[in-house]
């Protein structure tokens, strides 16, 4: 008798185990439901904006590209005049990548004085010689963005997380302090810009 008072006794407390296990399961689920919430994204409009970003410096390296139907007699006085650049410190270093193309870095001489020195060099060659390197730049702190989908203008404040970068570009002999770019982005009706800038070179 006692044995099965014993089983009854342990057979309650097992089932009354699985309800409140049950019951605090539905619990949490009901509690979760409550307490969800859902995220609307926000609604962004297409912008661009032209204007003149300054040059902070110009990049280290740069690279020469022959495209001259004697790219190997070029590249001969490219590389004679490096040498001999390199020795006095003005070209920190120069590698010959493939036939008709020259990695350079730069040292005492800058990236665009370089490149003035050594266009002059290879004379009406350099008609056929791009010279590619990188300028730094920071863009304005505010700019005027045109809406596309508005067709209207806004002015936008440019956090500074976003005003500098570092952009490709060739080596001419225009080269000054200031760089004229494209930047483009999508904005929140509240003027926010929503992710990071697109800058090219115009």
């Amino acid at each position: 008798m006692e044995r099965k008072k014993l089983i009854e006794i342990i057979g309650s407390i097992f089932v009354a185990a699985i309800f409140l296990s049950s019951y605090a399961a539905f619990g949490n689920i009901s509690q979760s439901g409550n307490n969800a919430t859902t995220t609307a994204l926000s609604q962004t409009y297409y912008a661009v904006a032209n204007t003149n970003a300054i040059v902070q410096s110009y990049g280290s390296t740069f690279n020469i590209n022959i495209t001259c139907s004697n790219a190997s007699s070029v590249l001969g006085t490219l590389n004679s005049e490096l040498a001999s650049l390199e020795k006095n410190g003005s070209v920190a270093n120069f590698y010959s990548q493939q036939a008709a193309q020259i990695l350079v870095q730069s040292g005492s001489m800058s990236s665009n004085a370089l490149y003035v020195r050594l266009s002059n060099d290879i004379g009406s060659y350099a008609s056929c010689t791009r010279f590619s390197g990188t300028a730094n730049i920071n863009l304005p702190g505010r700019m005027s963005f045109y809406v596309t989908s508005q067709r209207s203008s806004v002015i936008i404040t440019i956090p500074d997380s976003l005003r500098a970068y570092s952009l490709p570009i060739p080596l001419t002999g225009g080269m000054g302090g200031t760089l004229n770019v494209s930047v483009s982005a999508l904005l929140e009706q509240n003027g926010t810009i929503y992710g990071g800038l697109r800058v090219t070179q115009v």
